[in-house]
């Protein structure tokens, strides 16, 4: 099937979806460079229609019936190309995380670099009532309505149980270029943690129904997946259903298959339109998406990045060490972005990878200096200048995900690297060619790996050097 036949084929005819462009933004959310530097506009839509519910047929995995419908009104948020003729094509649909009662666009951060440099649209959708009206028992509150009460007044969502169909919608919107851009030749939808769960149930019920999407990246995933009726915390198992209709890419940190997550409780093989990697040293929250990610323009301030990267403990949440700073998540997270859109349009699945070693009761498995054993390898595990780690000891909700990153001691620095830095760098650089050759990390960021790398050696080395 071509790319976007499913999409006509599903269009629904005589939706009510009205879609209307919101003024321009005062900033723009989730960054803190300038987007127009980069030859990228950010607009808002108010999105309008009236919402399906879904409820399973007798048959737990046959087709899903209409439970409902409701009127709602959301806002979706595009980052797309000033200049048209410099978009690729592709456009990437996150559903956007709202957890901690407002809404947050963590794949975007992650991404980002990668879709703007291959010109791709990034498209973030309000899919859940959290993200307008707030999340019980979150302060201050700092929901959509918080935030700026005149310009979302209008702003009305039914509830969760809705969520699905108000995302098919959004996507109905792009795929249908009426977002600002034309009619997309490849439509990618995303998500992270909370907003997995929900792409879970997506994937695994509604994508069969909707036929919207050429493929899914999901990114620290739970073992289970959000209900119909839109419970996102639940009991049960929900690995990936076989017969997906799309390719299906799944990320997942060291963080999650024996941590809350409990991921591996839902580990299964490889098909042609799905893969699974766990990246070893990885956290489920990091830096870079706490802070790195927000100022990372690629402009090519690897000392700035350097210094972003490192949050003492405390800064940005209360922990007891320094959360874990690597740099590998977001670089696999770039290459996965691209071995997606080249799967989607009929190339070859990215290449399979082991999973991480380790079991329940005593976690990850672990060498001699505390660094994960197996999954995807990246030189950020393999050569530490300091060891990073998807596991703490915190035990609070959120605290708990961000891992942590723990100085190696001078004599082991020393019995590791005998040269010094040169001695890191060549050890750094062959760990990083077999990354790139693993399919794990993109060529086109080799040189700022090396720079990041012997930035960062300097910085463990001499710690006043910032």
């Amino acid at each position: 099937m071509m790319l976007g036949e499913a999409r006509r084929r599903n269009a629904r005819p005589g939706s009510l979806l009205e879609v209307r462009r919101m003024p321009p933004p005062a900033s723009v959310m989730w960054t803190r460079f300038d987007l127009g530097r980069l030859g990228y506009v950010a607009e808002e839509f108010l999105v309008t229609g009236e919402a399906r519910a879904f409820a399973a047929a007798p048959d737990p995995d046959g087709p899903l019936r209409v439970a409902g419908s409701a009127a709602y009104r959301t806002r979706v948020v595009v980052f797309r190309p000033s200049d048209p003729r410099r978009w690729s094509g592709t456009a990437v649909v996150e559903w956007l995380n709202c957890r901690s009662g407002v809404d947050t666009a963590p794949q975007w951060i992650r991404l980002h670099r990668e879709m703007i440099r291959r010109g791709a649209i990034w498209v973030g959708v309000t899919a859940q009532r959290a993200g307008i009206e707030g999340a019980e028992g979150m302060a201050p509150p700092r929901h959509l309505k918080a935030l700026d009460p005149q310009r979302y007044a209008a702003l009305d969502h039914p509830g969760d149980a809705w969520s699905f169909d108000i995302f098919s919608q959004a996507a109905e919107a792009a795929a249908a270029g009426r977002l600002g851009f034309a009619p997309p030749a490849c439509l990618l939808g995303t998500g992270s943690s909370q907003s997995a769960r929900f792409l879970t149930t997506y994937v695994n019920r509604v994508d069969l129904l909707a036929g919207l999407f050429d493929g899914f990246l999901l990114s620290g995933r739970h073992r289970s997946a959000a209900t119909l009726e839109g419970e996102s915390i639940c009991s049960g198992r929900a690995p990936i259903r076989v017969d997906v209709r799309v390719p299906v890419f799944v990320l997942q940190p060291e963080t999650d298959p024996f941590g809350r997550m409990r991921s591996a409780e839902v580990r299964q093989p490889d098909t042609a339109r799905y893969r699974c990697w766990e990246v070893a040293g990885a956290a489920h929250g990091d830096s870079y998406m706490a802070r790195a990610g927000n100022v990372d323009d690629g402009s090519g301030d690897v000392a700035a990045l350097a210094v972003a990267l490192a949050v003492p403990p405390g800064e940005w949440l209360p922990l007891k060490a320094p959360m874990n700073a690597s740099p590998a998540f977001q670089y696999v997270h770039r290459a996965a972005l691209r071995h997606l859109e080249a799967w989607a349009k009929g190339g070859e699945p990215p290449p399979s990878a082991p999973c991480l070693g380790g079991d329940p009761a005593t976690g990850i498995a672990r060498d001699s200096h505390d660094v994960a054993l197996g999954g995807v390898r990246t030189p950020w595990a393999d050569c530490p200048a300091q060891v990073y780690s998807g596991e703490n000891e915190e035990e609070g909700e959120f605290e708990g995900l961000f891992g942590r990153t723990l100085p190696l001691p001078r004599a082991v620095l020393a019995a590791l690297y005998p040269e010094g830095v040169g001695d890191y760098l060549a050890r750094f650089e062959q760990a990083l060619r077999a990354a790139v050759a693993a399919g794990a990390i993109l060529a086109d960021d080799v040189a700022e790996n090396l720079q990041l790398a012997e930035r960062i050696f300097a910085i463990v080395v001499s710690p006043g050097d910032r």
